[in-house]
């Protein structure tokens, strides 16, 4: 995309942040919208050279890609009201674009549309139950409600409007209103009840200087949307649902915006910007203020001898990435793996010997650069038989291979030295650095004269039925 696009993330009160990338050879971010706990943002961006989602902390941090497809874009997300899945737009596997359906763990993935059709900018209803979306599968650009999973799609404007396309559906926050954007030459703004014929309401007109209202969203607070009405470059403008109180907000700002999303019901998160003075930075945007300011940023791109794993001034790091063929990451990051080599059982000792499954985690892995991390357990071996003599013929002894925690069976032989189990494991960051480790449970003999089991050899597989 040869053009300077930013990504806003919300930092606090009144307050939005600019990720900015320039350049038809730099990756382009765009479509930001927050989780409704505000502690991430799910995105869309082409660091990979091919559009996928992407979630990143709310400060532009621990950026992991949700969507691997190679084929069409995927792009302009929706988080739904309880934070569970992400509904977006893809041309995946498709003739034109569909709607899918995924949790934020990049897990669940759900097709909800399949026509030859566009269907485009999906938006849930605020009780999760519906999704209101754009698409021409009657020959023109309609908005459409549907449910959750997909079923009984209808047109949410039963009036004919002619030659006027819609686009970009928010909900009123009580969930009976859509604000739709309509256009032929200029666009401009109507609010149509859900599920009742008539009219939609106009509430924003065209100003006579071919102004584009557009991407609007709707909380308590308002409307907001971005418009380059008045002559000042596309920028936020807020109105009542009535049309009164139409104003800028954010006070004169020497870029213009695309893409407006409140947080929080009175801070908005404002993306995709074209042009501007800030050049390659984050910033914050005060909407009270109106004064915006250029931050430091993990991804803020720096050409200068980039991509070969030296630090050179002006860099702030240099990993030796050469991803997208740029000769630069965007994600520039120094890259330390988890460390595991201080990890350490919940439980260490397992008493009394009942024969049932007790809970084991891994605890104390840490990760240097404070990145997210998961914890896979990939073996449990023991040093005594399954189902071997004495012990209560009780199998398989372990088990939670392939998840983050494990459970061992508190039981020895009775005419053993005690058991010993060991757990291996993988502890993997989001930004795909790893380590390995492993941790014992013993199970004492007794409690009074053979309280420190002994490992004769980890020789069995304690996860199946009985050792061969």
């Amino acid at each position: 995309m040869n053009r300077r696009s930013w990504l806003w993330v919300l930092l606090g009160t009144w307050s939005v942040v600019a990720v900015a990338s320039q350049d038809a050879t730099i990756p382009g971010v765009e479509f930001p919208d927050p989780s409704p706990d505000g502690a991430s943002v799910v995105y869309s961006s082409n660091v990979d050279g091919n559009t996928n989602l992407w979630i990143m902390d709310r400060d532009g941090r621990n950026a992991r890609r949700l969507t691997t497809w190679t084929d069409g874009f995927s792009y302009e997300p929706d988080w739904s009201p309880l934070g569970d899945r992400i509904v977006f737009s893809s041309g995946h596997d498709a003739d034109g674009y569909d709607l899918w359906s995924v949790h934020p763990d990049g897990t669940g993935f759900q097709r909800l549309t399949q026509t030859a059709s566009n269907e485009h900018q999906p938006r849930w209803s605020p009780d999760g139950t519906q999704i209101a979306f754009v698409s021409d599968r009657n020959g023109k650009r309609q908005v459409f409600v549907m449910n959750a999973d997909g079923t009984d799609a209808q047109p949410l404007i039963q009036a004919d409007l002619g030659a006027l396309q819609q686009n970009y559906p928010a909900w009123s926050p009580d969930g009976t209103r859509i604000v739709v954007t309509v256009c032929t030459g200029d666009c401009w703004l109507v609010v149509a009840d859900v599920g009742a014929a008539g009219e939609p309401a106009r509430i924003t007109a065209p100003s006579g200087d071919t102004s584009h209202d557009m991407s609007p969203d709707w909380s308590d607070a308002g409307i907001i949307f971005s418009s380059n009405r008045g002559g000042d470059g596309r920028r936020a403008w807020r109105v009542d649902s009535d049309g009164s109180n139409l104003a800028p907000v954010g006070g004169a700002v020497a870029f213009s915006h695309f893409d407006t999303r409140w947080a929080d019901g009175s801070t908005a998160i404002l993306a995709t910007q074209y042009g501007g003075d800030a050049g390659n930075a984050i910033g914050r945007h005060d909407l009270v203020t109106g004064q915006f300011d250029a931050l430091q940023s993990h991804n803020t791109f720096v050409a200068e001898g980039c991509g070969n794993g030296i630090l050179e001034p002006p860099e702030t790091c240099d990993d030796g990435n050469l991803d997208s063929g740029d000769g630069c990451s965007t994600h520039c990051r120094v890259g330390n793996p988890p460390d595991c080599g201080n990890a350490t059982p919940s439980m260490a000792s397992l008493w009394p010997v009942n024969h049932k499954m007790r809970e084991i985690r891994i605890d104390n892995v840490t990760d240097p650069d404070d990145d997210s991390f998961v914890i896979r357990i990939d073996a449990i071996t023991q040093d005594e038989p399954v189902s071997g003599p004495n012990d209560g013929a009780t199998a398989p002894d372990g088990s939670g291979i392939g998840t983050h925690v494990s459970e061992l069976r508190a039981e020895r032989a009775g005419d053993g030295n005690g058991r010993v189990y060991r757990i291996q494991f993988t502890a993997e960051d989001t930004q795909g650095d790893s380590c390995t480790g492993a941790v014992y449970v013993g199970v004492p003999h007794d409690q009074r004269g053979q309280t420190v089991p002994v490992d004769d050899g980890q020789n069995y597989d304690a996860t199946i039925p009985e050792s061969p």
